[in-house]
C-alpha cells in the first residue's frame, strides 16, 4: 500500500509514497464518512448543516496546512 525511502536530511524519518490501492481506499473512507454524517445530521435544519459543512471544510484546510508545514520541516 505504500513504499518508503529515507528522508534526505533526517535518517530517522521515512518518506512514504502512496501506491495505487490507497487512493481508492481513501475514496471509500471519504464516502463512508459522508454517509455517516448525512445520516447523523438528518434532523438538523438545512442552514445549520450548511454552516457546519463550511466550518468543517475550514477546519480540514487548517489541519492540512499545519500537517504540511510540519512535514516540510
Amino acid at each position: 500500500m505504500s513504499s518508503g525511502r529515507p528522508h534526505p536530511r533526517n535518517a530517522r524519518v521515512n518518506l512514504l509514497q502512496i501506491t495505487p490501492p490507497v487512493p481508492q481506499l481513501l475514496k471509500e473512507i471519504r464516502e463512508a464518512r459522508a454517509g455517516f454524517y448525512a445520516n447523523l445530521l438528518t434532523e438538523w435544519p438545512e442552514a445549520d448543516c450548511r454552516a457546519f459543512a463550511e466550518l468543517l471544510r475550514q477546519f480540514n484546510r487548517t489541519t492540512e496546512r499545519r500537517m504540511q508545514r510540519k512535514s516540510d520541516g
